[in-house]
């Protein structure tokens, strides 16, 4: 990174420094990275009770809680909506970009 700091998509959020958490929150590897995870944790495997826990967690919500992630379903889609919408402005930017970046100015040349 060219300013030494590492954003890792199963930091804590409350862990990140202030002036850094506007990178955890428009990484898209971290979206796609947790909304994989509350996927995965959603799953019957992950519904039993977790062992030693007064808040009344499932072991899936309980993992979920140990990273900071979130833990309802709808951050399954609010995930899916914002790499498609990520995908498609990084699509834009890219096609403005060969279209209006010339290149290198031809010479002109004389044939004989």
């Amino acid at each position: 990174m060219p300013l030494g700091y590492r954003v890792n998509p199963l930091q804590n959020a409350a862990s990140i420094p202030g002036w850094w958490i506007w990178a955890y929150y428009i990484s898209p590897f971290s979206w796609a990275l947790r909304t994989i995870a509350i996927n995965e944790m959603q799953q019957e495997r992950w519904s039993k009770p977790a062992p030693g826990n007064s808040k009344h967690l499932t072991l899936g919500q309980e993992g979920l809680d140990t990273f900071g992630l979130f833990t309802s379903n709808h951050w399954i889609w609010a995930g899916v909506g914002y790499l498609i919408g990520f995908t498609l402005l990084m699509n834009v930017l890219a096609f403005l970009a060969l279209k209006y970046y010339s290149g290198q100015q031809q010479r002109a040349s004389v044939s004989t």
